[in-house]
This record gives structure tokens, sequence and C-alpha cells, in this order.
């Protein structure tokens, strides 16, 4: 189908952002970056390891040139304390903020904001619950060629 390279993968786009190499939450989290979903709980666990669990919010874009998407994002500390989660929520704030205009292998990060900063919550359903900082914003991203 004609254009189909122009059409844009938001969750690559934003994972390759995030944990590219030097960047500050690669150096918080590594490549512990999980979209949608956080793998299997045998595979991670927010309370003893570091990572950050994005997904977006109010419905996803499939097929699309150009993406604007509300996220959440769970910062988890990986020692199960409020402020080692604040830690890792500073490093993807302030990485979200620097986010203009970035080009990665997927695509190019048009632009980020941050909405919402610093909610403390516990994740349901693990045992000693997860502590995690929940942040709230939204990415805009595209193809690398206008």
């Amino acid at each position: 189908m004609p254009g189909d390279s122009n059409i844009v993968n938001w969750q690559l786009i934003t994972r390759q952002f995030y944990i590219a190499a030097g960047s500050e939450v690669f150096l918080q989290v590594g490549t512990s970056v999980f979209l949608p979903d956080l793998p299997a709980k045998a595979k991670f666990d927010g309370s003893t390891t570091k990572g950050i669990a994005m997904s977006a919010v109010g419905g996803g874009i499939v097929g699309e040139r150009k993406v604007d998407m509300p996220f959440q994002a769970k910062c988890f500390g990986g020692t199960n304390s409020y402020d080692d989660a604040f830690d890792v929520a500073k490093a993807f704030a302030n990485q979200t903020r620097t986010a203009h205009g970035t080009d990665v292998a997927a695509g190019r990060v048009i632009g980020a904001q941050i909405e919402t900063f610093g909610q403390m919550i516990r994740e349901p359903g693990t045992e000693t619950p997860w502590k995690y900082v929940l942040i709230f914003g939204r990415i805009q991203v595209g193809p690398l060629t206008p």
C-alpha cells in the first residue's frame, strides 16, 4: 500500500527514545522500559528491579503517519521505596522534557510533555505491594521523513 513506510509505531519509537544509551532513563533502568505492559511477574519484580511500565491512556492509534498519544508511566525504584521510585520518575520526566525533535531508528519524537507527576501508588495484586510513582504525559511521534 502506498505510504506504508510513513506509518509509525508509537510504542517502538517511544521505547527507543527512553532506552537510548547514555540517556537519563537508561542510566537509571537500562532497557527496562516496558510498553504496553510489564513482563510476566516471574521476569520482573518492581520491588527489587528498577523499571518503567508505559501504556496508552484513552486507547491507541494504529496505522497513522503521526501519533499524539497520551500515556501513563509507572516508575519502579527497585527497592520498594518511594524515594527510589522518585529518582526513576525524575529521570523519566527530565528526559521527556528534552524529547523535542529527537530522531531514533524507528522514527522521530516530535515532542513530549509531562501532565502530572509524582502520584505514589502501590501495584495491586503483588506480594508486598510494589511501590511506584505514576506519571501522566503525552508524546507526539512521526516518521523520520516529513
